[in-house]
């Protein structure tokens, strides 16, 4: 065969790191004072990502929150429950729960 050096062909190449795309935050959003609830994360995520998330309440007074997404209602108020991934901590998801009544002790 011939070669034909006036044709020419140009590619381009992304190469992307294996990520979490985004987190999914299910559960409930409204709580009384002194109950308990579980939330969940869903992380979509690239094959061979992490799932995991870390959880966090921006009013622990109101609510706190341990690492399986189990909220404790404290006291009156409102919080930010976020579930942030480990793998990408730039991708979280956020609700604001909401508790009502007085505060209760143990």
């Amino acid at each position: 065969s011939i070669a034909d050096t006036s044709r020419v062909a140009h590619a381009s190449v992304t190469v992307r790191q294996p990520a979490a795309r985004e987190v999914r935050i299910t559960g409930a959003t409204q709580l009384l004072a002194g109950t308990q609830a579980q939330l969940t994360a869903q992380v979509v995520a690239d094959a061979g990502v992490s799932a995991a998330v870390t959880w966090s309440s921006s009013q622990p007074g109101v609510a706190s929150i341990d690492g399986t997404g189990r909220v404790v209602a404290i006291g009156a108020g409102a919080t930010r429950i976020t579930a942030r991934s480990v793998a990408t901590p730039a991708v979280a998801d956020s609700v604001i729960l909401t508790v009502s009544g007085p505060p209760r002790f143990a």
